[in-house]
Parts: structure tokens; C-alpha cells; sequence
């Protein structure tokens, strides 16, 4: 089954140039046969349609066995990029618009992949499914430094899990 996203976050502008240069980026995995797995604040709106909290950057989960042949290209189109071998993940950025691109080897266990395929803005998307999702958020808030460098985003996303859960059991109520 194939879904459309109906509304926009509030930070329409930026989401729709957002939106644009994903599209590069999609295209380029597509010619290498690799399908991107979106998880992150774009898989997080998607599910809980929060307008409160603005989609600024798209993550994606590919193989690492993909990222020589992405830093490739991405120097052959001129793509400004950053590899971040500690993390596995290579940032992509255009005008001040994110892309961060991470290994799906290091971030998801092996069998959770199911994705669901979502339209946005006329580019399909393959989007994390929920409850693999909610197990990001759980690995992500768990595994974060207790620091004050990281409080900001720890508050966060543990407000994306506490939401994703509700959104979750409120989903799964109405289905049975």
C-alpha cells in the first residue's frame, strides 16, 4: 500500500527545499540499486503528524557498503559532504539543509527493516516502520551522553519516543 503525507510541517519552506534536495540524494541511491530507509524527525512526523516540532533534516539508513561509491558522486555532482566514520554516517548539505545518511547496519538490528512506502511532495519515500522507530528513539535516548551538551536533544527525543508510544497504542486501539 502506498500512503501520501496530507499536511506539511509548519516550517513549510524549509521543508519543501528540504524536500528538493532529497530528492538528489534519492536519485543517486536509486542509481546505485540502494533504497533508503528514512527514520528520524521526517519518519517521526509522519506518524504522529506533530507540527510542533519542525522536520529540519532527513536521516536515512543505507548500507555501509554503499558510502564509497555515494562519496563518489557526490564529489563527481559537487555535493558538499562530510564523513563521520564514528558515527557511520556522512552528512550531505546544501544551503543550510541536512541530509545525514547513516549506516543501517550500525543502527537497526538486522531484522527490523519493514518500511512503508509514503509520498511526499511527488518522490516516494520508504519510511522505517513504526515500531522499529519507537526502538530508535528507545536505543537513541538510552545510549545519549547525560551531559549538558546533549540535554536540548535528549529532551527531545524523548519526546518523540513518549509520542510515538501514544501514537502507537492510540493506532493499534483503533485497528482492533
Amino acid at each position: 500500500m502506498i500512503h501520501k503525507l496530507q499536511i506539511l510541517p509548519n516550517n513549510k519552506d524549509s521543508f519543501q527545499k528540504l524536500i528538493k534536495f532529497a530528492k538528489i540524494i534519492l536519485d543517486i541511491c536509486k542509481n546505485l540499486k540502494t533504497i533508503p530507509i528514512v527514520y528520524g524527525g521526517l519518519a517521526y512526523f509522519y506518524y504522529t503528524k506533530d507540527q510542533n516540532i519542525p522536520v529540519g533534516d532527513l536521516d536515512i539508513l543505507v548500507p555501509e557498503s554503499s558510502f564509497q561509491s555515494l562519496i563518489k558522486i557526490f564529489q563527481e555532482k559537487r555535493i558538499k559532504y562530510q564523513e563521520i566514520p564514528k558515527w557511520k554516517s556522512i552528512v550531505c548539505i546544501e544551503d543550510n539543509i541536512k541530509i545525514d545518511i547513516d549506516s543501517i547496519e550500525y543502527c537497526l538490528e538486522s531484522n527490523k527493516k519493514d518500511t512503508i512506502s509514503v509520498y511526499i511532495e511527488n518522490q516516494e519515500f520508504h519510511i522505517l516502520n513504526l515500531e522499529s522507530l519507537i526502538k530508535v528513539y528507545e536505543i537513541s535516548v538510552s545510549s545519549m551522553p547525560e551531559t549538558l551538551d546533549f540535554k536540548k536533544q535528549r529532551e527531545l527525543y524523548s519526546t518523540k519516543l513518549n509520542n510515538l508510544k501514544k501514537y502507537s497504542k492510540d493506532f493499534y486501539k483503533n485497528i482492533t
